[in-house]
């Protein structure tokens, strides 16, 4: 499974370029250009990188201007003095979208921790916020939460490489499988490590976030899309908070679903952020 499509001449360049933020230089991929449809945002999960939009922006690219960031601390964006919180990296989101010099309406798409930082800047920016696409929400208990902190806690480097291996053997266990084979695996794993040591502070802020994500305040559409990953079970608490939303669930996509599925995730994005009403297919 090739993991950048640059056979296909009819998707949009990918480029790459870098923004001032609040926390330094703010990386991104930038895939075609602006339309009469409004710039499209994703926000990647922790610990990863924008690459794991690559393939999706350059097909959402055909129509539109597409965007890929590296949040800060992770992927190649300057990393904090402190460690943040979720309203600190949806404040980075804002200025990567006012130093691209966009004063109308956007959309965003957030995956796990990118779906917390989508909610803050949907009610940070509501007038400016269009439409909103999760990737499953975790939507933790208290008791879940503190399972996840020891999970995903600060782990120090090991003299033999076991915390590499650890890193490891968790990625392939959430990863493999679902139109995602091992050598494909093996390409996505390193932009898992470069937050460096400083990586767990992404899981810090999604764990420290509101237990409701802040979605009974989110007033724009809402489309969250449940794949079969680590959060399926957890995504469907979010139907009780949903103002104006929907959850279409996709048990045969799991993490890579992106790449194992790029069109099919495109035209499932595009039936609802261009549909005349929302969620019409």
């Amino acid at each position: 499974m090739p993991l950048l499509k640059t056979s296909d001449h009819n998707v949009a360049t990918v480029r790459r370029r870098y923004v001032d933020g609040p926390f330094g230089q703010m990386h991104l991929r930038v895939a075609g250009t602006p339309s009469d449809r409004p710039p499209l945002f994703c926000f990647h999960m922790s610990p990863m990188s924008g690459r794991i939009f690559e393939n999706f922006i350059a097909e959402m690219g055909r129509d539109r201007l597409a965007v890929a960031v590296d949040t800060p601390g992770f992927g190649m964006s300057d990393r904090p003095a402190e460690p943040p919180e979720i309203a600190d990296y949806a404040r980075a989101m804002a200025a990567v979208v006012d130093a691209l010099g966009i004063d109308g309406p956007v959309d965003l798409m957030g995956y796990h921790t990118g779906a917390l930082i989508s909610c803050d800047l949907a009610r940070l920016r509501p007038q400016q916020v269009r439409r909103v696409i999760l990737v499953s929400a975790p939507l933790l208990t208290d008791a879940e939460r503190a399972d996840m902190r020891e999970l995903y806690r600060e782990v120090p480097p090991s003299l033999d490489g076991e915390h590499l291996m650890k890193r490891w053997r968790g990625f392939v266990h959430h990863n493999l499988g679902r139109g995602v084979d091992l050598a494909a695996v093996a390409e996505m794993f390193p932009d898992g490590l470069l937050g460096r040591t400083k990586a767990w502070w992404g899981h810090r802020a999604a764990f420290n976030h509101q237990p409701d994500m802040g979605l009974p305040d989110v007033r724009q559409p809402v489309l969250i899309i449940n794949p079969g990953d680590d959060l399926q079970h957890y995504t469907p608490r979010a139907k009780a908070y949903l103002v104006d939303g929907r959850i279409v669930d996709k048990p045969e996509w799991g993490h890579g679903f992106l790449d194992a599925a790029t069109s099919d995730a495109a035209a499932l994005a595009r039936s609802f952020l261009d549909g005349p009403v929302p969620f019409e297919n």
